[in-house]
């Protein structure tokens, strides 16, 4: 068989053909085509996990060891009477910590925000919410790099001072061990940023 027949046979077998059968034909070795050309990749925006976000304007910003004292608004929903005795008790004992602190590099932050923002000093920033806690009102000890340590509600004076000696290594002359917040070794983007 010649190459000139087998092509007159193919020119044929086209012509016989239905109409819609062609048209089906073409329309995917046009498709085929088109997908086998080269192009240039569509560039996609990389997703982070909370890469950047916006302080809230009345939240403590803390760089450095610190006390953080916190009357949320949810005290609200506490009778007022036993609310204003709870209020007196807590100044009582901001006043105690206060003293307490005077001849430390601690400082004493009062705050009426639910939320904290903790900047490490590689610029680094972490968000402790305080809202959800079993009371409203209470204290919050915190050393940027190191875990937080809560005390809700109205401790003892006593018990507040011992918790404050063994966070911050204040009365005892050999510390125990603290624990580090773990960095991730995660991209960049994956930190809360600056």
């Amino acid at each position: 068989m010649q190459a000139g027949s087998l092509g007159r046979t193919g020119v044929l077998i086209f012509a016989l053909m239905p109409r819609a059968i062609r048209v089906v034909l073409l329309g995917c070795s046009v498709l085929s085509l088109a997908g086998c050309s080269a192009r240039t990749p569509v560039a996609r925006r990389r997703e982070t996990r909370s890469a950047r976000f916006t302080v809230p304007p009345a939240a403590a910003v803390i760089t450095q060891a610190s006390v953080v004292a916190f009357w949320l608004a949810s005290t609200d929903s506490i009778p007022e009477r036993s609310r204003l005795a709870m209020r007196d008790g807590f100044r009582r004992s901001n006043a105690m910590i206060a003293k307490y602190l005077s001849d430390t590099d601690i400082q004493l932050v009062a705050t009426v925000s639910d939320t904290v923002v903790i900047q490490l000093p590689n610029g680094v920033r972490r968000i402790v919410q305080l809202s959800g806690l079993d009371f409203p009102y209470g204290y919050v000890l915190i050393d940027p790099g190191y875990a937080e340590e809560f005390h809700t509600g109205l401790p003892d004076d006593d018990d507040l001072r011992d918790a404050l000696d063994a966070y911050f290594g204040l009365e005892s002359d050999t510390p125990g061990p603290r624990h580090r917040i773990a960095l991730s070794s995660a991209p960049r983007a994956w930190a809360v940023g600056r």
